[in-house]
């Protein structure tokens, strides 16, 4: 079973999760968005698009087969911190 390394776009890749792809689960590009929400806690999959070295993957295959970390874009934009005040020190 072959595994993949997803990160969120905005974050180093080494932050990121390694997630095993079973192809007969995962036999859509919507069901392998529904397995990455689930380890990145991203609560609408259809927003999330993957793509390697700015080229967006728009096949299950192309993110399986890639040598290198997948990034995760959300509605086609890099992943950002939530606005609001700094916390306690």
């Amino acid at each position: 079973m072959p595994s993949v390394q997803f990160y969120l776009l905005g974050q180093d890749p080494s932050t990121g999760h390694e997630i095993e792809v079973n192809s007969s689960e995962v036999s859509d590009y919507d069901s392998l968005r529904h397995l990455v929400a689930g380890y990145f806690a991203v609560l609408e999959p259809s927003g999330i698009d993957f793509s390697v070295d700015n080229n967006t993957l728009e096949d299950v295959s192309e993110v399986i087969n890639s040598q290198q970390p997948v990034a995760i874009t959300i509605d086609g934009k890099q992943v950002r911190d939530v606005p609001g005040p700094a916390g306690f020190p």
